[in-house]
């Protein structure tokens, strides 16, 4: 017994049936590269750089980094994830702002425990002034 399989894989020579930019929505909610506008996960990218920090492995520019090294990220996380909280509520999905708020909170209890909630809040203030 033969079976297709149920993905349509694009063979590079029929171009009959390939789909081409034009015919492509870049205004979608995924991370649409063609569109120009991919959207980072700031949180995803903080917990990755704290691991690493964590084990010793993280180096910036050859340099290995310091507590200090880990405030941006962390600072743009804290921004992004406020700003999904508000979006969140204002859309009433108020199980997803709670879950938003928990990444919050592992921001905060994360800076508090390494004591660096002064070069967070300056970091924060330099952010939001521009």
């Amino acid at each position: 017994m033969v079976v297709s399989p149920s993905i349509y894989i694009i063979n590079s020579t029929d171009k009959t049936r390939e789909p081409n930019m034009a015919r492509i929505n870049p205004n979608t909610t995924t991370n649409n590269p063609t569109s120009g506008h991919t959207m980072r996960n700031e949180f995803a990218l903080f917990l990755s750089q704290l691991f690493s920090h964590n084990n010793g492995a993280l180096y910036f520019n050859g340099v290995k980094a310091t507590d200090l090294d880990v405030v941006p990220q962390a600072v743009k996380a804290w921004v992004q994830l406020h700003a999904q909280i508000s979006s969140a509520q204002e859309r009433n999905q108020h199980a997803y702002a709670m879950r938003l708020i928990e990444d919050a909170q592992v921001i905060q209890d994360t800076i508090l425990k390494m004591n660096l909630k002064d070069a967070f809040n300056a970091s924060l203030q330099d952010l939001l002034r521009g």
